[in-house]
């Protein structure tokens, strides 16, 4: 027996309901007008050369002159002193006798006392936990810690400029030091008394690319009135006076000084 071929023709059931017609409505229409549709696209794509080659000609004329000198700065950005003591120009310093026997944090903590310090702001960090500890023992301070170390710098000038005080700011090495660049760059320009301490790395270890290792001397020399680093314990007294000192007289601007990790926990010794 011998069977004839049966043709048969696929149609849209109902059972697909109206989202199958819509769907099926929408391929034929999207058919139908491709040649319409890269007609208008064609005819955007020319408008937008025309309008920009109109720029591009009319550009020139209608362009403002850049100034030929550069304006006079304030006589404010000129009282900027420029010729303070550099780091590690002075002699060793003598070691204050009252201060034998403690720890960098616990001799960071006595000197904050000296300068009537009441309120820290900043932000934790392996690199500064030896001060952090001392902080965190003592009953003298309020700690303001923000989410970020450049609120903290931030907080510190608005702090500055509502009591007067310098604002004092402890943040940790590399990153936790950079993120303080604005701040440190805002005090600068609006003569704000802000003196920031962060962590470093160890002696042994600067210039090996060490964890969280970054040169705060060199990247804070041009957002900075005095920076430093403290590489011997028994600097700590006489550089923490210079960076107050620094930063609150003349035109008040920021200070910076980094100690390294060995400095901060081990205490002096005695001179023989």
């Amino acid at each position: 027996m011998a069977f004839a071929p049966v043709r048969v023709r696929t149609t849209l059931s109902s059972s697909k309901g109206p989202s199958g017609l819509l769907a099926l409505a929408r391929q034929r229409s999207t058919v139908a007008d491709r040649p319409e549709r890269a007609s208008c696209q064609l005819e955007a794509k020319n408008r937008v050369k025309e309008y920009a080659r109109s720029i591009s000609r009319s550009a020139p004329g209608k362009a403002a002159t850049a100034p030929s000198v550069r304006p006079t700065p304030s006589p404010a950005f000129q009282q900027i002193p420029q010729n303070e003591p550099q780091p590690f120009s002075a002699p060793r310093p003598t070691l204050d006798h009252s201060l034998v026997g403690m720890s960098g944090g616990q001799i960071f903590h006595e000197m904050m006392l000296r300068h009537n310090v009441k309120h820290i702001f900043g932000y934790p960090g392996g690199a500064i936990l030896p001060v952090f500890d001392a902080i965190y023992n003592s009953k003298y301070f309020d700690f303001v810690l923000p989410r970020h170390e450049q609120g903290a710098g931030h907080m510190a000038e608005g702090y500055a400029k509502v009591s007067g005080k310098p604002g004092v700011v402890l943040v940790t090495s590399g990153p936790g030091a950079t993120n303080v660049v604005t701040p440190m760059q805002d005090a600068l320009s609006d003569g704000v008394p802000l003196v920031v301490f962060c962590g470093q790395v160890a002696t042994s270890a600067i210039g090996s690319d060490a964890f969280q290792e970054a040169d705060m001397v060199g990247i804070s020399r041009s957002c900075t009135k005095w920076n430093v680093m403290v590489k011997d314990i028994a600097e700590l007294p006489r550089r923490i006076n210079e960076a107050f000192k620094i930063a609150t007289s003349g035109r008040p601007a920021s200070a910076v000084q980094g100690y390294h990790a060995w400095c901060q926990s081990w205490p002096p010794r005695k001179p023989t």
